[in-house]
């Protein structure tokens, strides 16, 4: 009934851990699709012996095109497939609960949703995922442009991760990731959820997202980082040829939010020469668009990042505006 799609890269050290616990589903009735993308270590000998040990285990090696290219790679091989109702997607350095594949089921069977999201939770290397399954937790219903504005106005519990989701096939029939880019995710996701016709929330922990030191957003600034304004771009287009306005406006929010974070960290570690010329802007422009757009606590978060030294004067505003009776944003 559903088909896990895995891209595999250059995660030799963590590849075993993540095929476990999707073997280890108490539910499975499921194919995994291991998408060797070409990757120089042991990686695409490591899903062959699993394919050998389990039938359920399907391998396709390919040529180096990134995470986009193995996705889609996976999600032509899943849509072949008769059996196949539903598609999810697990990153190869990951972990998922035993009960994922179960509870994300249920859920959509039982709201009739095309879509189930669930929550991840984060753990580092050393340590196991903290889980969290309560069969009595209660599941929210949206409809799929309800769960769009949810995601931008960043209100509930809807990720931009095209992980932590189980997706009805039929979604994918025209829809791919955008190939050569990095935050695929930012392109696919929103357009995904506006297009479902019902989307089932759980706030359940199934999904274990392994922190990495090495992995992009943890490395030096790069102008690559833009793709995600591509990403943000395609998803206007989109809403724009629908006429719908109130998503173009939010859409444009997180390219404004995207585009002024993205040139104080470029400042921060010294690169901004690498930020292209569309989207330069000074420092002062970037830090006045956070505090006239973002909550008074997320615009708190983001200059911590960058000028830690400016708190405690702006803890003192604060505390003058909350005598003045002046609203924070």
């Amino acid at each position: 009934m559903i088909s896990v799609i895995v891209p595999v890269y250059r995660v030799e050290a963590y590849l075993c851990p993540c095929v476990d616990s999707i073997l280890a589903q108490s539910f499975t009735d499921f194919e995994l699709i291991l998408v060797d993308d070409g990757s120089p270590d042991n990686c695409g000998a490591i899903c062959d012996e699993y394919a050998a040990r389990d039938s359920r285990v399907r391998v396709i090696h390919q040529e180096n095109g990134g995470l986009s290219a193995a996705r889609n790679a996976g999600i032509d091989l899943a849509l072949s497939q008769g059996d196949t109702q539903w598609i999810t997607f697990v990153d190869s350095d990951d972990l998922i609960a035993s009960s994922y594949l179960e509870h994300m089921l249920t859920i959509v069977q039982d709201h009739q949703a095309d879509i189930g999201v669930c929550q991840m939770i984060e753990f580092s290397q050393g340590n196991d995922p903290e889980f969290c399954f309560d069969t009595d937790a209660e599941i929210e219903c949206l409809l799929g442009r309800e769960a769009a504005i949810a995601q931008y106005a960043e209100r509930g519990s809807i990720s931009v991760s095209a992980c932590v989701k189980l997706y009805r096939k039929e979604l994918f029939s025209k829809l791919r990731f955008p190939v050569g880019r990095i935050h695929e995710d930012q392109a696919v996701a929103p357009i995904v959820l506006y297009n479902a016709a019902t989307v089932a929330v759980t706030n359940q922990r199934l999904y274990g997202y392994r922190l990495r030191e090495e992995s992009i957003m943890h490395a030096r600034f790069s102008a690559k980082r833009y793709d995600d304004i591509l990403s943000v771009d395609q998803c206007i287009a989109y809403y724009r040829s629908n006429n719908d306005a109130e998503l173009v406006s939010l859409a444009e929010r997180r390219r404004g939010e995207l585009i002024s974070i993205y040139s104080l960290l470029a400042r921060k570690d010294k690169v901004y020469q690498e930020v292209p010329k569309e989207y330069r802007i000074s420092e002062r422009k970037a830090l006045k668009w956070l505090r006239n757009n973002l909550s008074d606590d997320k615009y708190t978060f983001q200059l911590a990042k960058f000028h830690p030294n400016w708190l405690l004067p702006h803890a003192y505003w604060r505390k003058i505006k909350k005598t003045l009776h002046i609203p924070c944003n």
